[in-house]
């Protein structure tokens, strides 16, 4: 008997060791976790597309109490993605270079807390007035045609990372020339209802299929 107390207590130790570390890994955990939701970032959009306001354009602003690391900025155009804000700006939106302001934001870049960057947005030209009338056509453009997906992470944590869309999805609908009634079915799956006549998708990263025949856009009142 004295032989297995013996034998027991070193066994009992190594067990009140391993308890002892994985208490303390846990509370090791818990406290990172608690460091972390001070610091978590949350980045969203902010998108101007009247013409009577003073800026029209896409930017993306921090509102969570910690910064963001910038991962990847990629530019959408009808659900394709275009080399930059440049590109977009002049080749799609027709917008003067005169006319046509942006802020690069490279990768590893860092979105402070409370910043507002405006990735893409009109301007006045230097040299003369704001025209209103190219003003109101690159806000139609952002309306109905323009899209911005950012990749961003917590400066404490780098693996948390997330992505958004400036736009979050539209809903396509497969028959041709839909009815009054049919695009009101497609605006209540819009909201989230899903229909099975009404296929989902994503604005940004989305592929809209051959027997699409009418896609619900952000603005359509039908």
């Amino acid at each position: 008997m004295a032989t297995f107390w013996r034998n027991l207590a070193p066994a009992t130790a190594i067990l009140i060791s391993l308890a002892a570390a994985v208490f303390s890994g846990l509370q090791w955990l818990a406290m990172r976790d608690q460091l972390f939701l001070p610091t978590k970032p949350h980045v969203d959009f902010d998108i101007e597309d009247d013409s009577d306001e003073p800026m029209v354009g896409i930017a993306i602003k921090n509102a969570g109490p910690g910064p963001a690391v910038i991962k990847a900025i990629t530019f959408y155009v009808d659900r394709k993605p275009v080399a930059d804000a440049d590109d977009m700006g002049r080749t799609y939106a027709k917008l003067p270079a005169a006319e046509l302001d942006y802020q690069i934001m490279e990768p590893g870049e860092t979105l402070a807390v409370g910043e507002t960057v405006w990735l893409i947005s009109y301007r006045k030209p230097r040299a003369g007035k704001v025209n209103q009338a190219t003003k109101a056509a690159f806000g139609d453009f952002l309306d109905k045609s323009a899209a911005i997906e950012i990749e961003f992470c917590s400066v404490i944590r780098e693996t948390e990372c997330w992505t958004k869309c400036s736009e979050r999805a539209v809903v396509a609908e497969t028959s041709p020339d839909p009815s009054p009634l049919a695009r009101g079915a497609a605006r209540i799956a819009f909201l989230g209802r899903r229909r099975s006549r009404w296929r989902w998708f994503g604005w940004c990263t989305g592929e809209l299929g051959s027997d699409v025949r009418y896609v619900l856009m952000r603005g359509d009142s039908g």
